[in-house]
């Protein structure tokens, strides 16, 4: 699907990349696409993931990029190796979920920079292929990457993870919701197993990644 989209908007190739957060030192890194042949090897084998500018714009600006590969080249191994591949020329969509996840959708081609006056043409449809592409991944992929229980939480599990996500500790909770500070404790425990968590802070960036707090 993703050839044949990079196809009919004028490109060779369509890559997708998100990461995914907990843990926030080492995201799961998500990938997709039509990519050259020997860059999925290259991304891994140079160690691509870590300085890959196209997911960095996407978590930083929310903006459209067209770029060249050829001005960049000097500036890191990353734009060496999408240039040897022959990804010189292309423009870089941010998309985000409704919970904040971030992806970036890259559409490239060896040769013809991508003008303003073209990227306006085909704005539309590169947004919306761009971000219901980027919802479809993220709806099969992020159940497997956290385990997502079996059982959901229950009412008042998310209400004291909504708190607790807010930075309020047990004590306050308590005082807010009326309870014991023994009571909340109970109910964290409870939805830290669920979410196979190891403390609550975990389990509350969980859940919220997961959209089981709205």
């Amino acid at each position: 699907m993703m050839a044949f989209a990079a196809s009919r908007l004028g490109f060779e190739h369509c890559l997708y990349l998100a990461h995914i957060y907990p843990p926030m030192t080492r995201p799961a890194v998500i990938q997709a696409g039509h990519a050259p042949d020997g860059w999925q090897e290259a991304y891994v084998r140079e160690s691509l993931s870590a300085q890959d500018p196209w997911i960095r714009h996407a978590q930083s600006d929310w903006n459209p990029w067209l770029w060249s590969s050829e001005d960049l080249e000097g500036l890191s191994g990353f734009w060496h190796a999408a240039h040897r591949h022959g990804m010189r020329f292309g423009c870089t969509l941010p998309v985000r979920t409704e919970h904040g996840i971030i992806g970036a959708m890259s559409f490239t081609r060896a040769q013809d920079p991508v003008t303003l006056g073209e990227f306006e043409e085909k704005a539309g449809e590169l947004r919306n292929f761009a971000q219901h592409l980027h919802e479809r991944i993220l709806k099969r992929r992020l159940p497997q990457l956290f385990h997502r229980p079996d059982s959901q939480l229950s009412e008042r599990e998310r209400t004291i993870l909504r708190w607790t996500a807010d930075g309020k500790t047990s004590s306050e909770i308590a005082l807010i919701l009326g309870l014991t500070k023994r009571t909340i404790n109970f109910h964290v425990a409870k939805a830290t197993l669920k979410l196979n968590s190891t403390n609550k802070t975990q389990a509350a960036l969980k859940a919220a990644v997961l959209g089981m707090l709205f």
